[in-house]
């Protein structure tokens, strides 16, 4: 019967790992707005995100100024100049923070508020491109991702802000109650720890392999390389912790068969003696 409670015990808090390991990187990631930004960042890094950013500016542009018909691809290259700039760093910081609002808000689409990238923009286009550009523009907020797109960001921020805390204490809990519960405590750390290992590297098998499982996106072919690249850059993010913990299972794991070893050397010289 003991033996069967502690396995129980070890089953239950391998098995909220995942959900403890998902809490803490939204909570360390998502829900702050300081590396909230500085993923943000990260992603616009990324070329084909900065190829896709000034792309949309350049539509906005155009939808909002019929008289830049023809001039796209002006518009488009002094965009990604900007887009790659220090000055636009400032901009986009500010309209990321604002963003990271609506995501803690749970808002049902992500976007940014670039208005202030149009002067930077006009700065750098040929003189008669940039005199058919009102001063003061603006342009219609910027949409990046609705929920639909990426259900495991908005499920994540979910989890996290009801239980960010619970998970990985829960967790932490059970598994340390189960080495206290058993009667060979170094084999089960060993147990404990080889499996939350191999729990936690499936997580990453799962976010290398099967994103398409957990996310659908659709659009032109600009957008779609965006989009992978910038999910990359996140998952990439958790796939980094989620590796870090899953080599401290393993630490653990070496523990319990030092310790293992150590009790049967012990046991054995008792014998002897």
């Amino acid at each position: 019967m003991r033996g069967f409670l502690v396995g129980l015990v070890v089953v239950l808090g391998i098995v909220l790992l995942p959900l403890a390991d998902l809490a803490v990187w939204v909570e360390r990631e998502l829900l702050d707005t300081a590396s909230f930004t500085r993923l943000a960042d990260d992603v616009l890094d990324e070329p084909d995100v900065r190829i896709a950013l000034a792309d949309q500016v350049a539509r906005r542009l155009v939808e909002r100024f019929p008289d830049l018909r023809g001039s796209e691809a002006d518009l488009r290259r002094s965009a990604a100049l900007v887009a790659k700039s220090d000055a636009f760093r400032v901009v986009f910081d500010d309209a990321v923070g604002r963003m990271h609002g609506q995501l803690v808000d749970r808002e049902d689409r992500l976007s940014l508020d670039l208005d202030a990238m149009v002067p930077l923009v006009r700065d750098r286009l040929p003189p008669d491109v940039a005199a058919r550009i009102p001063r003061p523009a603006g342009l219609a907020d910027l949409e990046v991702v609705r929920r639909d797109d990426l259900p495991l960001l908005w499920n994540g921020v979910r989890v996290a802000q009801r239980a960010a805390i619970v998970f990985p204490v829960v967790s932490v809990l059970l598994l340390a109650a189960a080495i206290l519960l058993a009667r060979r405590r170094g084999v089960t750390t060993a147990i404990i720890g080889g499996a939350a290992a191999v729990v936690l590297l499936a997580v990453v098998v799962l976010m290398q392999f099967g994103r398409s499982v957990l996310e659908s996106f659709s659009g032109d072919e600009v957008q779609r390389r965006a989009f992978d690249a910038a999910a990359g850059t996140v998952a990439g993010s958790f796939v980094r912790q989620t590796v870090l913990l899953a080599g401290g299972a393993l630490v653990v794991a070496g523990i319990g068969i030092v310790s293992t070893f150590v009790v049967r050397a012990t046991e054995r010289s008792s014998e002897w003696a």
